[in-house]
């Protein structure tokens, strides 16, 4: 299994709406024990040396998921808190097919 994987979270300058969706995913990744993923945060046109890296994408902003490799989660849930649980359910469900792949 790779020691370290990338979660990257996407919004359009990379500040405010990234920090809300990093905290609310690392508070969820801490109570699932889940520690051996790195939480980047960036802005959509500063993104493309950190999508090369990323496992998975959480993303603000609408991503054509045919352009990227890493799987694309919507993460306005994540802002919104409607739909919160589903959106954290589908991040770990990733977590687990990906960690388990390795």
């Amino acid at each position: 299994m790779k020691t370290n994987r990338n979660l990257l979270i996407v919004c359009a300058m990379g500040y405010a709406t990234s920090s809300i969706i990093k905290k609310a995913i690392t508070e969820f990744l801490e109570e699932n024990k889940i520690k051996n993923w790195n939480i980047e945060s960036t802005a959509l046109n500063m993104s493309r040396d950190y999508v090369e890296q990323a496992d998975i994408i959480v993303s603000s902003l609408e991503m054509k998921q045919s352009d990227y490799k890493a799987p694309i989660i919507n993460g306005v849930a994540l802002i919104s808190g409607i739909g919160e649980e589903a959106a954290l359910n589908e991040i770990m469900d990733h977590i687990r097919r990906i960690d388990h792949l390795d």
